[in-house]
């Protein structure tokens, strides 16, 4: 059998096939080249997230497509039943590896929220880190087998080969499924308090949704489902192998013009209808509303509008548009793609101080947030980290429900601000810590603050604004100074923090579920990640709840205090970890150990401070 280009054919259109062999080979090379760089990359944390395998299938189906559509317009003569089959079982794995791509990533989003809002105690917890539920208890024990090791206790070892959720760090989710707030309606009052018993948590999380059918983001079972629906696609093209008179299998050769849509192509154009009109305006609505770190998101969604005008596209402009369609949808790999080196080459050069000003940074940024967040995994204070993120979203979930319900409050967080688009920034709370401390009497933290302002993320901490902990002798408080030189840009710019504004408003009714949940899941007694706080505290917290005034500002207290154990205890030790693994540049001077708090850092600690050798293996 032989593909003969077009016969009797001018000058002028002998020429499109030789243009379309050269568009073919210039595709083909950027596919190869995108896809091999994709895969380099795909232990990158900014590749978190993606399902590298669901994309892969995605990008090679794409291609085929392409390459499909090109062939008839390449070769004249073709037999017709290599286009029916092609055009069928590619278009068929496109979708559905999109499809796969967009249901992973939205039960990740709301198995966080139920993560973060109450789902008992952590064995029983999902994690990203695994594909099975099942698995969670491996992995848990794995992490708990790392910590007995001296080195994590001496906090040198930080687990790097455990990708980060791409997902656990967001706190923009402004919108809840219905489903997650049944976890906090399983509470009850008694004798005057607010109280949640241990049955009721298990009640909660038997009632979700989300969580009794979490085995349905695995994939394995999304991978049963792909073959049985591949399958069945492919039983359909069988008969229509066997009742066609036009697509026959022989070996003669046909002509493509012959080769026109009829009752052949049913089973695509039923998949692909059912695609377009029914799945993509689902994965789009659900997807509104949702943001993640990583960009996750606006990939599925550029996936979805650069092929939807494909559905109703001329049959003559099949090949250009499909080529113009499918390589924009290769885009969004080869922009994280380029991302994960230009995030790579910017942490070469960042210097991480043991002062507030870097711990800022860190809490800032969501990769290095990622590794920390693992190492308190591993060093058994994950606890703070997910009170961290449950208090930033909550902040972002009660101004959702003001905005929905037209309320501007001042400080009040909107849709792309600061707080919305970030785990933190690092300015504002750390000024309103600092002041709190300032303000208390006997605190212990002496402060002297001129001004804070954010940090610009992923960069080195500028000499000029600058922390200093400080400690006579191991039994006095750290003295802490902040400085830094007015900043115009400081006025007007929203972060880390909610004014007081804000923070002083009643929550609205369909928030106020999930800051009862917060308080069950992180300060009450016994709780399944109670964080270690003063019982002033809870006490204070515990009031307001009994006397039913709840407010958005009420976790401040109880934030302030996280924050700065995380700064004091695990912050120093994490720095030890990450220079140890050569991946930043820690700048850690003096003699003193700094694995305790309030032990000997001094003005050392500041860039550009003389340093002293450091053998690998100091505690």
């Amino acid at each position: 059998m032989v593909l003969l280009p077009y016969p009797n054919s001018t000058a002028f259109e002998e020429t499109w096939p030789t243009c379309y062999k050269i568009v073919l080979s210039i595709l083909t090379l950027f596919w190869a080249v995108t896809t091999g760089l994709f895969i380099m990359r795909r232990k990158s944390q900014l590749m978190a997230g993606r399902e590298v395998g669901w994309t892969l299938v995605q990008a090679v189906a794409g291609w085929l497509a392409v390459a499909t559509s090109c062939l008839t317009k390449i070769y004249f003569s073709q037999p017709c039943f290599i286009q029916l089959w092609a055009y069928n079982l590619t278009g068929m794995a496109w979708c559905l590896a999109m499809l796969v791509r967009g249901i992973k990533f939205y039960f990740q989003v709301q198995l966080n929220h139920v993560k973060l809002f109450g789902t008992g105690s952590l064995e029983r917890i999902p994690t990203y880190l695994s594909d099975e539920p099942s698995s969670t208890s491996t992995q848990v024990s794995r992490t708990a087998s790392l910590r007995d090791k001296p080195t994590i206790m001496r906090g040198l070892y930080l687990p790097s080969s455990i990708p980060p959720s791409p997902v656990s760090n967001s706190s923009e989710y402004g919108a809840i499924h219905p489903s997650i707030t049944s976890l906090s309606r399983m509470g009850r009052r008694a004798g005057g308090s607010y109280h949640f018993e241990p049955r009721d948590t298990v009640r909660g999380m038997r009632d979700n949704w989300w969580w009794t059918n979490r085995e349905r983001s695995t994939d394995r079972y999304l991978l049963f489902w792909f073959g049985v629906i591949m399958g069945v696609d492919v039983i359909g093209m069988v008969l229509v192998q066997i009742f066609t008179k036009t697509f026959q299998i022989w070996p003669t050769v046909a002509t493509s013009p012959g080769c026109v849509s009829q009752w052949e192509y049913l089973p695509q154009f039923l998949g692909t209808f059912l695609y377009y009109t029914i799945a993509c305006p689902i994965v789009l609505w659900r997807l509104r509303s949702v943001r993640d770190n990583y960009g996750v998101r606006n990939d599925l969604l550029i996936s979805v509008l650069t092929t939807m005008p494909l559905f109703t596209n001329n049959a003559g402009y099949v090949a250009v548009s499909g080529m113009a369609l499918h390589s924009a949808d290769r885009l969004p790999s080869v922009a994280s793609t380029q991302l994960s080196y230009r995030d790579e080459r910017i942490r070469a050069k960042m210097v991480l101080l043991h002062n507030m000003t870097s711990f800022a940074q860190v809490l800032s940024d969501k990769t290095i947030w990622d590794q920390f967040k693992t190492y308190m995994a591993a060093d058994f204070c994950v606890e703070n980290a997910l009170f961290f993120e449950a208090y930033q979203e909550l902040l972002v979930i009660a101004a959702a429900a003001f905005a929905r319900a037209n309320i501007v409050i001042a400080g009040m967080p909107h849709h792309g601000s600061a707080l919305a688009t970030s785990t933190i920034r690092s300015g504002k709370i750390f000024n309103d810590l600092l002041r709190r401390r300032a303000s208390m009497s006997g605190g212990g933290y002496p402060l002297q603050i001129t001004q804070v302002c954010s940090l610009t993320r992923n960069r080195a901490p500028s000499p000029a604004p600058s922390s200093r902990l400080s400690s006579t002798n191991s039994g006095s408080s750290p003295h802490i100074e902040t400085s830094a030189p007015p900043s115009k840009s400081c006025e007007n710019e929203q972060v880390g923090g909610p004014l007081p504004a804000f923070v002083d408003m009643p929550v609205p009714e369909s928030a106020r579920a999930l800051y009862k949940a917060f308080y069950e899941n992180y300060l009450e007694p016994g709780a399944p990640y109670e964080v270690n706080l003063p019982s002033s505290i809870r006490e204070q917290v515990q009031h307001a709840l009994s006397e039913d005034k709840i407010t958005v500002g009420m976790y401040d207290t109880a934030k302030d205090e996280v924050v700065q154990i995380m700064f004091l205890n695990s912050f120093p030790t994490f720095l030890h970890a990450i220079r140890n693994q050569g991946q930043y540049t820690v700048d850690i001077a003096g003699s003193g150990d700094i694995h305790e708090p309030g032990i000997g850092v001094d003005n050392g600690m500041e860039k550009g401070g003389s340093q002293g050798p450091m053998e690998s293996g100091e505690p």
